[in-house]
């Protein structure tokens, strides 16, 4: 998950640099766009919400290495 963020960031960086033209002077589209964002948030946003559900009930027996086995 890490190396994901990292290369999204990279990527987003690359994107940011190169500005809002291209090399022929046009406007570039967004690679997203707010819809884009809003799904990514709303997923994030599920994920997290299930995570501390299954943490809070006592579904996730054990974490870390912690653990004895």
């Amino acid at each position: 998950m890490f190396l994901l963020g990292f290369a999204w960031y990279r990527f987003g960086q690359k994107l940011l640099a190169r500005g809002n033209r291209d090399e022929n002077d046009e406007l570039t589209k967004g690679f997203v766009g707010p819809v884009g964002f809003l799904v990514a948030g709303a997923i994030a946003c599920y994920l997290l919400v299930a995570t501390l559900r299954a943490l809070i009930r006592g579904e996730v027996p054990c974490l870390g290495k912690g653990c004895s086995a």
